[in-house]
């Protein structure tokens, strides 16, 4: 579902010349994934998206954003994709673009940093997948459960899980964070990382480790 110009879309309850709303969302069915915007689409600003537990796809040629840091602005059982080529999370807040999700892949940001704010009410979440080159300083936060990494690239990152910990999405030997600087925060009191499915596999130039006692 896109405009067919670069046109600013509107998600949910975000405002945008082009607009798919709750309703709209909720009358497509599909198996697959639904992408709301393409390649060409202008400015995403996104609020209030409950998906249920469709898999989203939110792709545009420019920035993502949500309204405000009230609330989570997508919420889905399912996965969340992430593509653009500008900031995912600049705007509107410190806490970037809030998201309650199963599991967040961001496939391209033209090398421009995100940060998200994850609420983890469904029960902790999944970051599946950030390509190498692809996207800049990836600042993210898990408030509730534990984080799982599956193979991520970013040009630096700080991973935050608040009460939680952080960990392989699998016990395996693939590389599950391969970066440059890299901040590691699960420092609630009993939390660590790498505590389920094996050591959390990493290659980095600088590390800061944070857990707690």
């Amino acid at each position: 579902v896109a405009p067919n110009t670069a046109l600013s879309l509107g998600i949910g309850t975000g405002s945008g010349t082009f607009v798919v709303d709750n309703t709209e969302i909720g009358r497509i069915s599909t198996t697959g994934t639904l992408a709301l915007g393409d390649t060409s689409s202008g400015a995403v600003l996104v609020d209030g998206v409950s998906a249920g537990a469709k898999n989203l796809s939110i792709l545009t040629a420019f920035t993502i954003n949500d309204a405000d840091d009230a609330g989570d602005a997508i919420e889905t059982t399912g996965t969340l994709t992430l593509r653009s080529v500008g900031a995912i999370g600049g705007l509107n807040g410190p806490q970037g673009l809030n998201i309650n999700v199963g599991t967040l892949a961001i496939t391209y940001t033209g090398g421009n940093p995100v940060t998200i704010t994850d609420s983890g009410a469904n029960g902790g979440t999944t970051i599946s997948s950030i390509p190498a080159l692809s996207v800049g300083t990836f600042n993210y936060t898990l408030t509730t459960g534990d984080l799982m990494i599956g193979s991520i690239s970013p040009s630096n990152a700080t991973l935050t899980a608040t009460n939680g910990n952080i960990n392989d999405d699998v016990d395996d030997s693939v590389l599950d964070i391969t970066t440059g600087a890299l901040t590691l925060n699960a420092n609630a009191a009993g939390k660590g990382v790498g505590v389920v499915n094996g050591s959390l596999d990493i290659s980095v130039t600088s590390l800061v480790l944070n857990v707690g006692s």
